[in-house]
């Protein structure tokens, strides 16, 4: 958080999400930011998920939701924590948009699933 890695992650799912033509969940775009505590310093901290979203046919049915944290332990786009899995979200997102779903699907992208933010109330996920 607060650090450049984790600005450039924001800006290239973003960039990627719409290049593979997401719609928007909620709003006129892909963010959903919260503000939240640390849990240590106190301090206000702002958040950002992200989520897109794959039409379904019959939208009234209860979506599927696919996600995966795009932070970082530490400031690098880390492999072995979460980048692989933010990488296949993007690769169904773009399956998923070339073919006709019976239900919604939401591709959501969450912030501050690292610690010290791990299992807090300011998780992106439990937000979410």
């Amino acid at each position: 958080m607060g650090q450049p890695g984790h600005d450039y992650a924001l800006q290239y799912l973003i960039r990627r999400m719409e290049e593979i033509g997401l719609e928007y969940f909620l709003g006129d775009n892909y963010s959903l930011p919260y503000k939240a505590t640390h849990p240590t310093t106190g301090q206000r901290i702002e958040f950002t998920n992200l989520a897109g979203l794959v039409p379904g046919t019959y939208r009234t049915a209860m979506p599927v939701l696919i996600g995966a944290h795009y932070d970082s332990a530490i400031d690098a786009p880390c492999s072995d924590d979460n980048a692989v899995s933010a990488a296949l979200l993007l690769s169904i997102a773009e399956i998923l948009m070339k073919r006709t779903l019976r239900r919604n699907v939401i591709l959501a992208f969450f912030d501050a699933e690292e610690s010290p933010f791990f299992l807090t109330d300011s998780m992106g996920s439990i937000r979410f």
